[in-house]
C-alpha cells in the first residue's frame, strides 16, 4: 500500500498554521498525524505599523539613487569631454570644481538663449542642468506618495505661472533674473528650494541647444541625442508581469528543472486579468448584483436591470443610493450591506469616457475602445513614456492632443483578479443571464462536459478545476471515499 506524508502550511504575517497528514494514494484515505500553529510578534513597529526593515530599505534606496546619479553625471562628463564641450581636466572632480567656480551657470543658461557661448561655457550650462533635472511623476506610486506628488504639482504650477508673469522663456532665465534683482538689493536670492518639473528642463535644453547650434556647426543632431540621453535618461521600473499568478480555473501542474537540475512541480496556466480591465469590472459588477438579496429575496428582473443601468453610468454606488433607488424602508435588509460599503461599477469605462467626452466616446467602436485601453495599460505594465502613447492615440484614433494626454495619464485600478480574461469570457454570459457565480460555474461545467472528447487541452484544465470547485468528482472517482480518518487528540 503506497502511503505518503503531506505537510500543509498556512503562512501569515504573524503566525504559521501547520498540519501533517498521511495519505493512501490508492484509496485517498488517511490520518492526521499532527496539527497546530505558532504565533509570533508581527515584524512591524508597534506605534506606526511600518515594517521594521523600512529604515534599512530606505537607506539602501538612497545609496542606490546617489550611485546612479553619480554614474549619470560621469557619463555626461565623458560625453561632453569627447565632444569638446568640456576640457579634459574636467574629468577629475576637484579640478572640475575649480574650473566651474569662474562661471555663473545661471548667467550662462540665460544669455545662451540669445548670444553665442563658447563650447566650454555651453558644457558648463549643460552640466548644471544635469545636477537638478526636475520632478517626474510616477503613476505607479502608492496613495500616500500620490498625495505628496499632488502638493508638488501645485507648487510646480505656481512656479510656471511665476515664470510666465516674469516674461522669462525658460527656468534658467527666470532664476538668473531673480539673482540679479536680489544682487541689486544686496540680498541673497533663494534659488534651490523650489519644486521644478522635468518638462521645464527639457524645454530649456531644446531652446539652448537650438540657439547654440546656429553658432557651432559641430553641435550635430547625433551629439544632441547623446547628451540629452545622458541628462534625462530615466531608468524604467522593473516589469512585474512574471510575478502575476495563474488563473484559478485555467491552471494545471507542470514539471521543470530548477537551477540545481532538480525536477520540481509548479502551477502554470493563463495569467490573471487586471482589475482595471472593463470585462473584469463588468464581471465583478454582475457578480455583486446577482448576489443581492433583499429580505432574503433575489432582485426582480426590473430592479436588476435598473441597478445595472445605474452602475453602468456611475463608478460606484453606496447602499444609501441603492435604498433610494429601490425606495426601501429602514427595516428592509440587504444581505451584502454589511459585507461591503459600496457597489463598484465600470470605473475604467467611465474614466475613459470622461476623458474623451460622451459624444466622442459614442463614436468609437468596441475595437477602438479596447485598443485605447490596451495602449493606456501599456504605460502601467512596461513604464512606457506617456508621450509615446499620446502620439499613438492621436495618430491611430484621431484624438486631440489634450484628450490623448489625459488618457495617457488616466489613473486605473491596481492589482489582478483571481481569474484570467479567458475564464471571465466563459462565465460572463451566465452572469448576464442572472445566475450567481457558483450556478454560473456549474452551468459552464455542464456545457463543457457535453462537448466530451472535442475539448481542447486548455478547456480540460478548466473543467477539472471547475468540477473540484462545484464539488463534482472527477470521472472514475465517484465511489472513492472523500473523508479522512478521525483527527487524533493533540
Amino acid at each position: 500500500m503506497a502511503r505518503k506524508k503531506i505537510l500543509g502550511l498556512d503562512l501569515g504575517t504573524s503566525s504559521i498554521g501547520w498540519a501533517l497528514i498521511e495519505l493512501d494514494e490508492n484509496t485517498e484515505q488517511g490520518n492526521i498525524l499532527g496539527i497546530g500553529s505558532r504565533i509570533f510578534e508581527p515584524p512591524v513597529e508597534p506605534k506606526s505599523g511600518e515594517p521594521k526593515n523600512l529604515k534599512r530599505r530606505r537607506s539602501r534606496g538612497m545609496r542606490r539613487m546617489l550611485a546612479r546619479r553619480a554614474m549619470r553625471r560621469d557619463t555626461l562628463v565623458r560625453r561632453l569631454i569627447k565632444a569638446g564641450l568640456l576640457p579634459p581636466e574636467a574629468k577629475n572632480a576637484v579640478t572640475r570644481a575649480n574650473l566651474f567656480n569662474y562661471e555663473n551657470p545661471y548667467r550662462l543658461r540665460a544669455i545662451g538663449l540669445d548670444a553665442k557661448l563658447s563650447l566650454h561655457q555651453l558644457g558648463r550650462a549643460l552640466f548644471h542642468m544635469n545636477e537638478r533635472r526636475g520632478f517626474l511623476s510616477n503613476r505607479k506610486s502608492s496613495k500616500k506618495k500620490k498625495d505628496e506628488d499632488g502638493k508638488i504639482l501645485v507648487e510646480i504650477s505656481n512656479l510656471e505661472k511665476a515664470i510666465t508673469d516674469n516674461g522669462a522663456r525658460t527656468l534658467g532665465e527666470y532664476l538668473y533674473r531673480l539673482m540679479r534683482n536680489a544682487q541689486k538689493k544686496r540680498e541673497t536670492a533663494l534659488l534651490r528650494c523650489r519644486h521644478t518639473s522635468r518638462k521645464m528642463y527639457e524645454t530649456e535644453f531644446e531652446a539652448l541647444w537650438t540657439r547654440q547650434a546656429a553658432y557651432h556647426p559641430e553641435l550635430a543632431d547625433e551629439l544632441k541625442k547623446s547628451v540629452r540621453q545622458a541628462i534625462f535618461f530615466q531608468r524604467p521600473l522593473k516589469v512585474q508581469k512574471g510575478l502575476v499568478g495563474p488563473c484559478s480555473l485555467y491552471q494545471w501542474n507542470q514539471k521543470a528543472k530548477n537551477k540545481k537540475g532538480k525536477e520540481v512541480e509548479f502551477a502554470a496556466g493563463k495569467k490573471r486579468c487586471q482589475r482595471s480591465h472593463p470585462l473584469y469590472q463588468r464581471f465583478r459588477m454582475l457578480q455583486d448584483v446577482n448576489g443581492i438579496r433583499i429580505n432574503n429575496e433575489p432582485l426582480t428582473q426590473e430592479k436588476r436591470s435598473k441597478l445595472i443601468s445605474k452602475l453602468e453610468s456611475q463608478q460606484k454606488l453606496d447602499w444609501k443610493q441603492v435604498r433610494k433607488l429601490f425606495k426601501l424602508e429602514d427595516s428592509d435588509v440587504i444581505n451584502l450591506e454589511r459585507e461591503s460599503k459600496k457597489l463598484i461599477g465600470l470605473q475604467t469605462i467611465q474614466r475613459m469616457e470622461d476623458s474623451i467626452g460622451a459624444s466622442e466616446w459614442a463614436r468609437l467602436n468596441t475595437s477602438a475602445r479596447d485598443g485605447i485601453y490596451e495602449a493606456v495599460t501599456t504605460i502601467e505594465d512596461e513604464d512606457v513614456n506617456p508621450a509615446r502613447i499620446t502620439g499613438l492615440l492621436m495618430k491611430k484614433y484621431n484624438l486631440p492632443h489634450e484628450t490623448a494626454l489625459a488618457l495617457a495619464k488616466l489613473p486605473l485600478e491596481e492589482g489582478y483578479a483571481p481569474l484570467s480574461l479567458k475564464a471571465i469570457k466563459v462565465l460572463l454570459p451566465q452572469l448576464e443571464s442572472g445566475l450567481v457565480y457558483m450556478k454560473a460555474l456549474q452551468k459552464a461545467v455542464d456545457e463543457f462536459e457535453a462537448k466530451g472528447h472535442s475539448l481542447k487541452s486548455l478547456d480540460r484544465a478548466f473543467l477539472a478545476n471547475a468540477r473540484r470547485m462545484v464539488g463534482r468528482p472527477q470521472p472514475g472517482m465517484e465511489n472513492r471515499p472523500k473523508k479522512l480518518g478521525p483527527a487524533p487528540v493533540i
